[in-house]
């Protein structure tokens, strides 16, 4: 029961992130069943982890499209919990500043009428794997910790970034989603985002720097290292006028080889 009541004053920090009691409560209690349960079955597997009647099951339904939630302040003030319960033993820093850690998913569905799911192109380079699925395309972002030689990512947020259309004026593309992702977490003290070479672009570097952080990634193989140009020096001429002397009261002028 200790244990339990520990786990309640950390949830109990996410209440700011909804609008009424009862939302957080149906929240607390999915959180319960995810803790707990025994399979991975979707919301019928928290209906047998915490033993509700099967007419609760549509009122998860109706929990999980809310309007009462707000996602964006809830994954901000998971966050910050993880930031702040976590020991700073198990968050590796450099130079101070935690290490974050961001990538796109492509999960293929098989029902093609579900939300935002669309005809996906996957660039990886594996053989194994089709060219072109159906399914959700998301981002992600997770904080790196680990302990004892070992690593690994806590999960943060994760959103669906393609196949939505909330506005015909939209024109923000997956790069410009992903930095707007980094903002909505709200963190507070600098850090290092890792991405991979997709991610090497001028608009989250400059997103990154804006804020005081910096992107850790690969350069992209289209990339163009240079240094910046010199100004451009006139040429000189063969003969170049020599300013005139006096000599006695008269002018001299004459043509001296550069």
């Amino acid at each position: 029961m200790v244990l339990w009541i520990q786990w309640w004053k950390m949830v109990r920090q996410m209440r700011p992130a909804f609008a009424r009691e009862r939302t957080f409560l149906w929240f607390a209690l999915c959180l319960v069943g995810i803790t707990v349960r025994p399979d991975l079955r979707g919301v019928t597997s928290l209906i047998r982890a915490v033993g509700l009647k099967e007419v609760f099951y549509d009122r998860l339904l109706d929990f999980f499209h809310s309007k009462s939630v707000a996602v964006d302040s809830l994954a901000a003030l998971w966050c910050r919990l993880i930031l702040t319960v976590l020991p700073a033993s198990l968050v590796p820093k450099i130079n101070g500043r935690p290490i974050f850690i961001g990538d796109g998913i492509k999960l293929p569905k098989t029902g093609r009428k579900m939300p935002a799911v669309k005809k996906l192109h996957q660039e990886s380079s594996n053989n194994n794997k089709p060219k072109f699925i159906y399914g959700h395309s998301c981002q992600a972002i997770a904080l790196l910790v680990g302990g004892h030689k070992s690593f690994f990512a806590i999960p943060l947020t994760c959103r669906i970034h393609e196949g939505i259309v909330f506005s015909n004026r939209q024109t923000k593309s997956l790069l410009d989603k992903m930095v707007d992702l980094v903002r909505s977490l709200t963190i507070s003290m600098p850090f290092y985002l890792v991405l991979d070479a997709y991610y090497s672009s001028k608009v989250v570097v400059h997103g990154l720097l804006n804020s005081g952080n910096h992107l850790v990634t690969q350069v992209r193989k289209n990339a163009v290292a240079y240094w910046p140009a010199r100004p451009m020096v006139k040429p000189r001429s063969p003969y170049d006028i020599v300013p005139s002397i006096s000599s006695g009261g008269r002018w001299a002028s004459w043509f001296a080889l550069s």
